[in-house]
């Protein structure tokens, strides 16, 4: 566990790669009946250390103060800052306007006293 590769970029991929490592790795203790039920403190506070900095930031403005964290608060902290990272990517996506065809459109207006003036409109089609 202590060698669990740290996460260097915050987003969901990198999370949840180290979340899937992090739970393997608890899992092959549990089937060597190790106590891990009691390790939480620790474990969050060595996990933790291995967040970027942002994520790390994000953790201890989250977590109450009045209480330890536990392993199962560390694992939904970081649940919903995947689903967050998910969810502004796909709004990234959805929200980027690329054109497949661009048309300019002239149009002539006639003015009062006889002056034809010449207006550009542009189309976007998508």
């Amino acid at each position: 566990m202590l060698e669990t590769p740290s996460v260097n970029k915050p987003d969901s991929q990198s999370l949840r790669l180290f979340v899937t490592n992090i739970k393997q790795n608890l899992n092959s203790l549990k089937a060597l009946k190790q106590p891990i039920e009691s390790w939480d403190i620790i474990l969050v506070y060595l996990f933790s250390k291995k967040l970027d900095y942002q994520t790390q930031r994000a953790f201890e403005l989250e977590k109450s103060s009045l209480e330890l964290p536990t392993l199962n608060k560390f694992f939904e902290f970081l649940e919903k800052r995947c689903t967050a990272f998910e969810n502004l990517s796909v709004r990234e996506t959805n929200s980027k306007v690329t054109p497949r065809h661009l048309g300019i459109q002239h149009n002539s207006v006639l003015l009062q006293d006889a002056e034809y003036v010449t207006v550009s409109i542009t189309h976007y089609f998508i």
